[in-house]
């Protein structure tokens, strides 16, 4: 019976998750269509640019040979000015003196033609455009012999954990006052203290690297992504950052709530708890990305999760996939 309740609860669990999965799959589908569109607004916007600018040199050569036809016109302007008064005067000698300007204003100036650029719109083939896009796997399944109920010995996993914990290094990270660890990888930790310095070690205690927090003050949580990425808390700008490659982003900013503590899930989402700023409440969000799927604020009979007080409130999910919490009534300074 209880191998066949603990199926039971692992299908029910999987039937609740789905709604939240697949809505995970159309917001990644969601966020490709936008990278997509941002590819292709910065195409269109060069385009327009490169355009401007010939339009200008267009707008230029035509202008320039306006100014020069004008010139010429001016200049025949003037001779026929010069005409009307050798007829009107009397004196001889500007009449012998001058030479006609015909044959020069007679070579009429050849008509400047410019040939306006065109767009060449190439066509879009749908099948190739979703090759380029992205595609989403078909439905599989697979059938898993339950092997820690068909047979008689124990869990293995079970037995990991009641086994006796060896020390395999102990070594000074220099934090004053270290708060947290979280594991890059089986050679790498991060690790907070009450400074504004964030350090990571491997596991002979060697310092691989190490950053300050944007607003300068020691972050209240750290967790790493399946990237690799960490993610850390700051009280002060109420703000999740995510570090990857000594680049560093703005993933979750709150209004009216200040987070305090992370955690990556199996599944990939992140759990930020958090408490309101007249402290007076406090309450669990699961995002999918910058997406909210789920707020937890309130057990079964309806009292609060987390006490309003305190700012050191943990989270972490157990190999069950349980969400386990933990509560401090220390108030804040």
């Amino acid at each position: 019976m209880p191998a066949y309740e603990d199926i039971v609860i692992d299908l029910e669990r999987q039937i609740a998750n789905l709604n939240c999965q697949y809505k995970k799959l159309t917001t990644e589908i969601s966020k490709q269509r936008e990278e997509i569109h941002k590819a292709i607004d910065i195409v269109i916007n060069q385009m327009e640019k490169e355009i401007d600018e010939i339009k200008v040199k267009h707008q230029s050569i035509l202008r320039k040979h306006l100014d020069e036809i004008k010139q010429l016109q001016s200049s025949i302007q003037q001779s026929l000015l010069s005409l009307r008064k050798m007829e009107e005067s009397n004196e001889v000698s500007s009449t012998i003196q001058y030479s006609s300007k015909n044959e020069k204003f007679g070579m009429i100036p050849p008509k400047l033609k410019i040939i306006m650029p065109k767009f060449i719109p190439k066509q879009i083939q749908r099948e190739r455009l979703r090759d380029v896009f992205g595609e989403v796997t078909s439905l599989s399944t697979k059938i898993e012999d339950n092997k820690d109920h068909n047979s008689k010995k124990p869990n293995t996993s079970i037995r990991e954990l009641l086994d006796e914990p060896k020390v395999l290094n102990t070594f000074k990270t220099g934090q004053e006052n270290l708060r947290s660890v979280s594991c890059l990888n089986e050679e790498q930790i991060w690790t907070i203290g009450m400074t504004a310095v964030i350090k990571c070690f491997n596991i002979r205690g060697v310092l691989q690297n190490k950053f300050k927090t944007k607003s300068r003050k020691c972050p209240w949580g750290i967790a790493v992504d399946r990237d690799g990425a960490l993610l850390y808390c700051d009280w002060i700008t109420r703000t999740v950052y995510k570090v990857k490659n000594d680049q560093t982003e703005e993933i979750i900013t709150l209004k009216g709530w200040t987070p305090t503590n992370l955690c990556v899930t199996s599944s990939g989402d992140l759990l930020v708890t958090m408490y309101r700023d007249d402290k007076t409440q406090s309450k669990v969000v699961r995002y999918s990305g910058s997406t909210v799927t789920q707020t937890i604020q309130f057990d079964d009979e309806g009292q609060p999760l987390y006490s309003g007080t305190g700012w050191i409130k943990c989270i972490t999910e157990n190999r069950n996939l349980d969400i386990c919490v933990a509560d401090t009534l220390m108030k804040i300074c």
